[in-house]
């Protein structure tokens, strides 16, 4: 049976609350639907003819998504394909806040998606060349 083609995928994740948002008591407006991919908005006042928007991506995250799961599903099969010679990439789009940082570069305690991947990219490099000593690998980044 063959691999199923990887194109363009949409993710989107839903950050935790931040420190300001809990301490103003803030509700959250957004609701996700991981198993579906839906990502319904609320209008919390209720002033427009629409209280709500519906919106369905290839894969959805709530607040309380682990970066851990983040990287497994978006970033593992991305690195598993560039081993095998496709390109890959992980593009972050979003307003100042809403948690591309996060989910890219993390903290050292949450490490996002690029530490995770140098990481992982870099054992198997070691493990490949282990194997054979014919192998050559070439890194490029652009960040």
């Amino acid at each position: 049976m063959a691999e199923p083609a990887l194109n363009v995928r949409v993710a989107v994740r839903v950050r935790p609350a931040n420190r300001t948002e809990k301490e103003l008591g803030c509700a959250c407006v957004v609701d996700v639907d991981n198993s579906s991919g839906g990502v319904t908005v609320r209008d919390p006042t209720g002033f427009t003819a629409t209280p709500e928007h519906r919106f369905t991506f290839d894969k959805s995250y709530g607040p309380d998504a682990t970066q851990e799961q983040i990287y497994e599903d978006l970033g593992v099969p991305i690195l598993e394909k560039s081993l095998l010679g496709y390109n890959g990439t992980i593009f972050a789009y979003g307003q100042t806040g809403s948690g591309k940082s996060h989910s890219i570069t993390g903290t050292t305690d949450l490490p996002g998606i690029v530490p995770r991947m140098n990481q992982d990219l870099f054992r198997n490099i070691e493990q490949r060349s282990a194997q054979s000593n014919k192998l050559q690998f070439l890194v490029l980044v652009s960040y």
